[in-house]
């Protein structure tokens, strides 16, 4: 049942009840399935008053020093509160807490009743003329305009920024007028300021951030740029690099997908799903997968075919080309072989594509003593890892950005494709590069 934020007559009956029986009030708001905090204050009405407590609460009442400073020397002397409430009848026994804090903090004096309206001997108040309206309107637009042209060229200022803002131009307008300019509350805005003086605690590792981001290109999602600071002796959690990332505006490239297809029906041989979506083998040089996607590079169509081992997910050749012909499939296909020597049983898969259908590219399988393997028709899923190299490349090095030629294109897939081998770290092998994690693996077999 939803807990109600204050309570019927007919409830605070059924409380009472429950306190007559020795429940508390935790156990009483529970029973009845209410709010436990106006409860709370019931219980005790009900510790001093009995059932009286049902009756509707008096109007404030007034009390003299006298009874004030009496009830206080008490419970200096030892007295409880509770007792002394009821015996002089006081409404609640927080009143003698109040007056005790009271007296502690001022003396005597604090225990004496305030005298009521203006001091004597002040002027009354000024009336508001249309002439004051007018000039708080101008010392608002002002405080506005001061305001805006400070942040002006920011997207989206954070609250931290606003509240710097602020301080700067608060010695020349009303705080009020700023705070609405800004939408900022003003415990909002005196909490930053308190943090603004006390200076950054995290500017060392912000700065450490910002080079991992800067370094890697701004490709690093806070994942990746965590796992970098962890490697050069970071203790930080992944959640406040995240949260610092987001407000410094480091945000690493959002992915597009486009797939280039090369099906075009059945002109050989369509080979088995060997593969079968088993993605995680144990040795290296046991499965390679490969694909094709297009780009669009000044005015022209250019295509890319590289060679993957599935063991560590590195790319161990690639050719570029205008045409995404066999000639192009199968010169990456050569170059792996000639650099890898695979041995026999290597499990080679791709889709469907004419070029994988062709002799050429089954030839150079079947003489290493490999085996084909090709995806299911339209399932993109059967090759997912290397889709999603597809999708990284895309979004890390060619989406955002505009290449003159032919040859400074080529020369920027060079350059990711040796980053992604060698400095770009990945979580499933355990924080390394794909060559440093093959290089770990072959070590033993060549020691």
């Amino acid at each position: 049942m939803r807990a109600r934020s204050s309570l019927s007559q007919a409830q605070r009956e059924q409380l009472v009840e429950l306190f007559e029986q020795g429940l508390g009030y935790t156990a009483a708001a529970h029973r009845l399935g209410v709010n436990p905090y106006p409860v709370k204050r019931l219980a005790r009405r009900f510790k001093l008053h009995g059932k009286l407590c049902l009756v509707e609460k008096p109007t404030k009442q007034q009390y003299s020093f006298e009874v004030k400073k009496d009830i206080v020397d008490r419970f200096n002397a030892g007295e409880s509160k509770m007792e002394l409430a009821r015996e002089f009848g006081l409404s609640s026994d927080q009143l003698v807490s109040g007056w005790v804090r009271a007296w502690r903090a001022g003396g005597d004096e604090a225990l004496r009743p305030k005298p009521k309206g203006r001091p004597k001997g002040s002027s009354p108040a000024k009336p508001f003329t249309e002439e004051d309206r007018l000039r708080r309107e101008v010392e608002k637009l002002r405080a506005e305009n001061a305001y805006f042209k400070k942040i002006a060229g920011l997207e989206e200022p954070t609250t931290r920024l606003k509240a710097e803002v602020i301080v700067i131009l608060k010695s020349t307008h009303r705080l009020d007028d700023l705070l609405g300019a800004a939408g900022l509350a003003r415990s909002t805005f005196f909490y930053h300021q308190q943090r603004l003086t006390m200076g950054d605690k995290h500017a060392q590792l912000k700065q450490a951030i910002i080079e991992v981001f800067e370094r890697m290109n701004r490709r690093y999602g806070y994942r990746r740029v965590h796992a970098q600071l962890r490697r050069a002796g970071w203790v930080v959690n992944h959640k406040l690099v995240y949260k610092l990332m987001d407000q410094l505006g480091l945000k690493s490239k959002v992915r597009v997908k486009k797939k280039y297809n090369s099906y075009k029906g059945t002109v050989s041989h369509i080979a088995k799903n060997v593969l079968d979506r088993h993605f995680t083998p144990d040795r290296p040089n046991t499965v390679w997968v490969s694909d094709i996607t297009e780009f669009r590079v000044a005015g022209t169509k250019a295509y890319l075919s590289p060679i993957m081992d599935l063991y560590d997910r590195s790319i161990l050749s690639y050719s570029v080309s205008t045409s995404p012909n066999t000639a192009l499939t199968s010169q990456s296909l050569r170059d792996a072989i000639a650099q890898q020597s695979p041995g026999q049983g290597l499990l080679v898969h791709t889709d469907q594509g004419v070029q994988y259908q062709h002799s050429s590219w089954r030839g150079l399988i079947t003489s290493i003593g490999g085996v084909q393997s090709m995806s299911r028709k339209s399932n993109c899923y059967d090759n997912a890892v290397m889709e999603n190299f597809f999708g990284h490349l895309k979004t890390e090095m060619y989406h955002g950005e505009s290449f003159t030629s032919l040859q400074e294109f080529y020369k920027a897939i060079d350059d990711y494709i040796y980053w992604y081998n060698h400095e770009r770290i990945q979580k499933r092998l355990k924080g390394l590069t794909p060559m440093h994690y093959r290089n770990q693996t072959l070590e033993p077999l060549t020691a």
